[in-house]
């Protein structure tokens, strides 16, 4: 764009006059498109918005689809099924892409133009989006390419971060999931925008509490709204009554807390995991001791963090004992976590100035090892 803007003569300085030049060029040929179909009347901003409205979907797999998508804009409001049909063969010629219906490229150009339409009708995205249970079903890759290119506008305008979280507060049950998936391929500020929704309706977050399992461990954009949820399915599992529920609920919490660096509160939540998996280990040891075992590495881990080295200690000694009986009657499925918990072991004994026993712990561990290489 800065080349051809170039040789049109065009001086322009900084990337958002680039990209005004840009848009300004690519309404003259919109213009030019909606009067060769016979719909003058939409030149200017109704065609602008047909073609943002495009754009934030990203897709539509065939004419029909394409045009009931265009018939959200609230600028085509009152223009009969045939003009919309015939806006969305003009589209589907001018940004023909690998789906009957594309929008327009290249994405810094289409983003500045959704921010541009979005501008002009602040309603805009809550009409193509939908609010609450009267939401219109966009597909999921529609929802997805939305916050993605959302996403990216806010990355470079940080106070578009607004338009995110309106739309996800609006729409929680709807695109919690989606902004979670895009989340871990864009980053922030989608992360950050959820957890401020999430916030904002706090009623809503226990029904999206099982959306916890969709965030891997230390995904730096959705700590946030990892420990939201991790704390939703606490309170869910309380409400449950099931001790096993609560455990599993606490353990998770803990490691979201530990994350976001918040290790009072994490040793708290794993301390009370480790007495509620105590008694149910001694129910069915062969079914929860593992989990035992895990929250009591996990619950050395804590106390080493807050300078508690003799009781860390303590609790990685009577994990890898529990690991020990495992491995020994499973190898393949515990020896890898016994492996673990010795290099727990070693790095506690170190702290307290032990070296001997934290070398005898890293040899066993690297013995172990060995006998399960690596693929």
């Amino acid at each position: 764009m800065a080349a051809l803007a170039a040789v049109q003569g065009e001086r322009l300085r900084t990337e958002e006059e680039l990209l005004d030049w840009a848009l300004r060029r690519e309404r003259g040929f919109l213009d030019q498109g909606v009067r060769s179909i016979g719909c003058g009347q939409l030149a200017g901003h109704p065609i602008l918005q047909c073609a943002a409205v495009a754009t934030l979907a990203g897709s539509a797999p065939d004419r029909r689809a394409a045009a009931e998508l265009l018939a959200r804009a609230p600028l085509m409001g009152g223009q009969t099924a045939a003009v919309v049909d015939t806006v969305a063969e003009l589209l589907h010629r001018l940004y023909p892409g690998q789906t009957w219906l594309q929008g327009v490229l290249p994405e810094l150009l289409g983003e500045h133009l959704i921010e541009s339409a979005t501008v002009a009708d602040p309603d805009l995205l809550g009409v193509v989006f939908g609010r609450g249970e009267a939401a219109p079903a966009l597909s999921p890759e529609q929802r997805r390419n939305g916050l993605t290119r959302l996403t990216r506008l806010a990355q470079r305008h940080p106070q578009r971060v607004e338009w995110l979280v309106d739309l996800l507060e609006a729409n929680l049950a709807a695109l919690a999931s989606d902004a979670i998936a895009v989340a871990q391929e864009t980053g922030d500020p989608l992360g950050t925008a959820l957890a401020r929704a999430l916030r904002e309706r706090p009623e809503a977050t226990s029904a999206l509490a099982a959306l916890h399992s969709e965030i891997p461990l230390y995904t730096v954009s959705l700590r946030e709204v990892a420990q939201l949820l991790a704390q939703a399915q606490v309170e869910v599992a309380r409400a449950s009554g099931s001790a096993l529920d609560l455990a599993r609920s606490l353990s998770n919490l803990s490691n979201r807390l530990g994350e976001l660096g918040r290790p009072e509160e994490a040793l708290q939540a794993i301390q009370e995991a480790v007495e509620l998996y105590r008694p149910l280990a001694e129910q069915r040891p062969e079914a929860l001791r593992s989990d035992l075992a895990g929250s009591l590495n996990n619950l050395s881990i804590r106390l080493a963090e807050l300078g508690r080295p003799e009781e860390a200690l303590q609790a990685i000694r009577e994990a890898v004992e529990l690991y020990r009986a495992l491995a020994e009657r499973w190898p393949k499925a515990f020896r890898p976590q016994l492996v673990i918990a010795l290099g727990t072991l070693s790095r506690c004994l170190a702290e307290l100035d032990r070296p001997r026993e934290a070398r005898d712990a890293a040899d066993e561990a690297r013995r172990l090892r060995e006998l399960d290489p690596a693929p």
